[in-house]
């Protein structure tokens, strides 16, 4: 296991202690700076650590939440109704970050 997935490890774990320390307060709204900077250093971290130095199912996966994801986030952005019931909650976290994981060792990350 090299730097890239020690650092992707940390900052998983750093986002799951924040969440368990805000369970169920409201969140904020996301700010666009914050969403592509999350999302330009983890695909960093990603191709760094060789997760797209072969494209199979697990990558197909990968790029297919992101561009959900995204699409989501774009359908929500500044809809007022939608962000105000918007709470920290830790277990759906520990399961995004579980799928994740095993996503990217899917993919070969963290060989």
């Amino acid at each position: 296991m090299g730097y890239p997935e020690f650092i992707m490890i940390v900052l998983y774990i750093i986002s799951l202690g924040g969440t368990l320390l805000k369970h169920g307060d409201p969140r904020p709204p996301q700010r666009l700076a914050t969403v592509v900077f999350a999302n330009a250093l983890t695909l960093a971290l990603l191709v760094w650590g060789g997760f797209f130095s072969t494209f199979g199912l697990a990558q197909a996966i990968y790029v297919f939440t992101q561009v959900l994801g995204g699409g989501v986030l774009y359908l929500t952005w500044g809809d007022e109704e939608f962000n105000k019931n918007r709470k920290y909650d830790f277990y759906s976290t520990l399961i995004a970050v579980t799928i994740l994981l095993g996503l990217y060792w899917w993919g070969g990350f963290f060989s």
